[in-house]
């Protein structure tokens, strides 16, 4: 997976929508996030899974790296 810097586009936009499509093709999976306003945010690659929902919380927990598992690679706004 790889992460670039128009993640922080994100930051303060309401997402109103979001769209959840899979292909045959390649990229296997694409998700747009709808935005306010106008626009979406797109993620794509070859396999995602679902994330179980929402979790409470805050940064502090968002930003949990599970038992050194995981490492942040980017993070904006907060």
């Amino acid at each position: 997976m790889s992460f670039n810097s128009h993640l922080q586009e994100l930051i303060g936009r309401k997402i109103t929508s979001v769209v959840a499509m899979e292909s045959t093709g390649r990229p296997a999976c694409k998700i747009h996030l709808v935005l306010e306003g106008g626009g979406y945010f797109e993620f794509y690659g070859q396999d995602f899974h679902n994330a179980k929902g929402c979790w409470p919380g805050g940064l502090t927990e968002a930003r949990s790296t599970e038992h050194g598992y995981y490492t942040i690679v980017e993070e904006f706004g907060g």
